[in-house]
Order: C-alpha cells, then sequence, then structure tokens
C-alpha cells in the first residue's frame, strides 16, 4: 500500500492507486471503495515531533505577560491579574470602573451599575434599572453581560 492519505468526509484513509481522475481506498469495513479525485482533500500532515515549544520557552514567555492561544501570542503585560469570585484567573485594565467591580458576583455588578446608570436609564429606583438592564443583557453569556455592564459603568464614571 502506498503511504498517501486522503480525507473522505471527516475520515482519513490510505490511498491504494489513484488514475484517470479516480482515486481506490480502503474504508473501514475493508471493501476496496473508489472515489473521484475531486471529491477528496489530501489528508493534513501531522506536525513533525519537537515542532512544540519547549517548557521553558513558554515560562519564560508567561512571566514576561505574553500568552498564547492557539498560535496567536498576546501581550497581557498593560494589565493586571486578578481572581474572579468563582476562583478562575482574570485580566483587567486596573482603570477606576475595573477596580470598583472586582470581586462581585455578576449580581452585584448588575446593582452597581443599576445605581450609576439609573438617571440615563430614565428609571424611577435602582430596582427598575437594574430590571432594564438584566432584560437587555440577561440574554448573553456570564462574560458578555459582565464586560457589557463594565462597560456602562465605566461610561457614567466618565461622565
Amino acid at each position: 500500500m502506498s503511504t498517501k492519505t486522503i480525507t473522505v468526509g471527516d475520515k482519513q484513509y490510505d490511498v491504494i492507486s489513484s488514475s484517470k481522475g479516480w482515486v481506490k481506498f480502503m474504508d473501514d469495513k475493508g471493501s476496496v471503495r473508489s472515489i473521484r479525485s475531486k471529491a477528496v482533500k489530501p489528508a493534513k500532515a501531522a506536525k513533525p515531533n519537537g515542532s512544540h515549544k519547549p517548557k521553558a520557552v513558554k515560562k519564560a514567555k508567561a512571566a514576561a505577560g505574553v500568552r498564547t492561544i492557539g498560535e496567536t501570542e498576546f501581550d497581557l503585560s498593560k494589565y493586571e491579574r486578578v481572581t474572579t469570585v468563582s476562583g478562575n484567573v482574570s485580566f483587567d485594565n486596573g482603570d477606576k470602573a475595573a477596580k470598583a467591580l472586582r470581586g462581585m458576583s455578576l449580581e452585584q455588578v448588575y446593582r452597581e451599575v443599576a445605581r450609576a446608570v439609573k438617571d440615563d436609564l430614565e428609571a424611577a429606583t435602582i430596582d427598575e434599572a437594574q430590571a432594564i438592564l438584566q432584560k437587555k443583557y440577561g440574554k448573553l453569556n456570564p462574560g458578555m453581560q459582565r464586560m457589557n455592564l463594565g462597560n456602562r459603568y465605566r461610561a457614567a464614571l466618565r461622565s
């Protein structure tokens, strides 16, 4: 058999032969199948061993404030590392709004932001302002809610 590999759908198969626009391969059941060359993709080549970064390099970059997500490096040195209410690590810019909202649960953030933007929302009470904010942002995931509330709070502090 050849060492050539193709991808059909989401599975990979070894190629037996290819000729005149057709590719022969063996399926999972051991049957030889033929498919048009245009219908297959070459399998992605595996990364060679040693292509990953050594642990020492990763640790040095992490200490310098560089974090790698996928193949992209992000410089987090201008952000402050904080622990959230749930115990996870997060980063914020350390401004007045970020410091004020640190350590608060999502419900507490809603309450604080409602207090700050009550007049902008033309709400009679803080509870009414909080209900308006929850209606607007409640459909988002908790991180997006907190981010949007933080932005609203930051804008309210500026005005």
